[in-house]
């Protein structure tokens, strides 16, 4: 939707670095989990920060400045019409807020798997 303004403005070895450390935090969310028994808090905290952080990106404008009123900068303008009607910053918004939201589902259900296994270890032993 935006990689050939995004691409034009943004440095290869920039965007190589972006691409492969947001790939490393996959990596390292699936390594976490299996090391680690996180605390059902632990994603609630999860939750508090990015809705915290997911308003004040997109829903919530905290902050004027060059790129409009919100500080999340994209590379054509906040109010461009994009899709069905959308406007760029309201598509990257929907796009961000679904994502954050099957990455909470998914590590609630991760924790969920793992106590069921733990549980039935244990009835078995």
């Amino acid at each position: 939707m935006f990689y050939e303004t995004y691409a034009a403005q943004t440095h290869p070895l920039m965007y190589q670095f972006l691409f492969w450390s947001h790939l490393a935090m996959v990596v390292q969310a699936f390594v976490l989990h299996r090391i680690s028994d996180f605390p059902i808090w632990g994603v609630a905290v999860a939750l508090v920060w990015y809705t915290f952080n997911l308003i004040v990106d997109y829903f919530v404008p905290i902050l004027e400045g060059p790129h409009g009123v919100h500080h999340t900068t994209i590379p054509v303008a906040q109010d461009e019409p994009m899709f069905l009607g959308a406007d760029a910053l309201g598509l990257v918004g929907a796009g961000e807020t679904t994502f954050v939201l099957l990455a909470l589902f998914l590590a609630l259900a991760t924790r969920v798997k793992k106590c069921e296994l733990a549980s039935s270890e244990r009835t078995r032993a």
